[in-house]
């Protein structure tokens, strides 16, 4: 009998937990979002009190916690280049964050006017990331540097269509307008695509 190369060594139940909340008495809460960095080495994990944890696979252990949210983490994301060293945050509490994950400090906090469902840095530009929010639409953010570490201006843009009737669907999407977000009873979704020339949307109507 011939056997799958992917059925070789593969256990029938988890042998090991990499936080176990049984083992220590300061375990975190439950994981609630989780997200490799490119090169799968390093694991964030957003968990339902607000902190974040880095798994270290070369290390086998917990290399850093932050905790800079009040309600449970929402989504992560690490940024381009995605190598581990910048980590996009986003909770319950309403606000994003952006973490240097080599020295363990804030590089910016955004706040938004309801819980965020998910978010997603571009693939391709450091700066830029969209936001699903709970009830209202989409919002694609482009921050503007001054320098390394002064941020001089966060603009905000509704992600209406997808794609963009445009040839650089994420350089000028439409001007935010605050009276037109809120959409009572509709979720939304939104992805880039591998190559972030496009911004996928969708809704809780299948649309």
């Amino acid at each position: 009998v011939l056997l799958s190369g992917f059925e070789e060594g593969i256990p029938d139940f988890p042998d090991r937990y990499l936080l176990d909340s049984r083992a220590s008495g300061n375990a975190p809460a439950g994981a609630r979002c989780v997200q490799f960095n490119r090169h799968g080495n390093i694991l964030a994990m957003g968990t339902l009190d607000g902190s974040i944890f880095l798994w270290d696979f070369d290390s086998h252990s917990v290399a850093s916690r932050f905790k800079g949210h009040s309600k449970p983490v929402s989504c992560l994301g690490f940024c381009f280049p995605s190598n581990g060293k910048v980590l996009l945050s986003s909770s319950l509490d309403q606000s994003a964050i952006l973490w240097d994950t080599f020295h363990g400090n804030q590089i910016a906090s955004i706040q938004f006017d309801a819980p965020i469902v998910s978010c997603q840095p571009h693939p391709t530009r450091s700066n830029e990331f969209i936001f699903s929010l709970e009830n209202q639409l989409p919002i694609f953010v482009r921050i503007t540097h001054e320098g390394p570490k002064h941020i001089s201006q966060v603009a905000f843009s509704l992600v209406l269509r997808s794609p963009f009737d445009s040839d650089d669907p994420v350089a000028s999407p439409p001007p935010i307008s605050r009276g037109n977000t809120r959409e009572p009873g509709s979720r939304y979704v939104t992805q880039f695509s591998i190559d972030g020339s496009l911004i996928l949307r969708g809704n809780s109507s299948g649309l």
